[in-house]
């Protein structure tokens, strides 16, 4: 009947601790991945917004006031027909190039608000406390 007097489980001990070690190691991989994904769509719905806002205040009421003066002059005689398809055509451009603008700022918003949800914060156990799960 051997007594284990002098066995102090070391090795088992340590290959726990590189296991806990190699967990802690993912976890912060995954913190970081996360943490890339909000900042990037972050910055995607900032710049989509911009992009938006852009069409909404400048571009699009300027391309519909070329359009009624080209409009004007050809009726005028002073543009041709060739003139006005052109200008009827840069409009049709960017209402479309508006609309796509606001579609993609949707997109963003709902892959920033996807980002935001995809880490809910839960508090990180400390070594040698037990996690508690609900």
């Amino acid at each position: 009947f051997p007594l284990p007097l002098w066995n102090r489980n070391t090795g088992n001990i340590k290959a726990a601790e590189a296991a806990r070690r190699q967990a802690e190691l993912a976890m912060e991989k995954i913190e970081s991945q996360v943490a890339f994904d909000i900042a990037s769509a972050r910055v995607a719905y900032a710049e989509a917004t911009h992009r938006w806002q852009a069409y909404q205040s400048d571009l699009a009421s300027k391309s519909a006031k070329v359009l009624e003066t080209v409009q004007f002059a050809y009726k005028k005689g002073g543009a041709s027909l060739l003139d006005l398809f052109a200008a009827e055509r840069t409009d049709n451009d960017v209402r479309t190039a508006a609309v796509q603008a606001m579609g993609d700022r949707a997109t963003a918003a709902v892959s920033l608000a996807a980002a935001r949800n995809a880490l809910e914060e839960k508090p990180k156990p400390r070594h040698g406390t037990p996690i508690k799960q609900k």
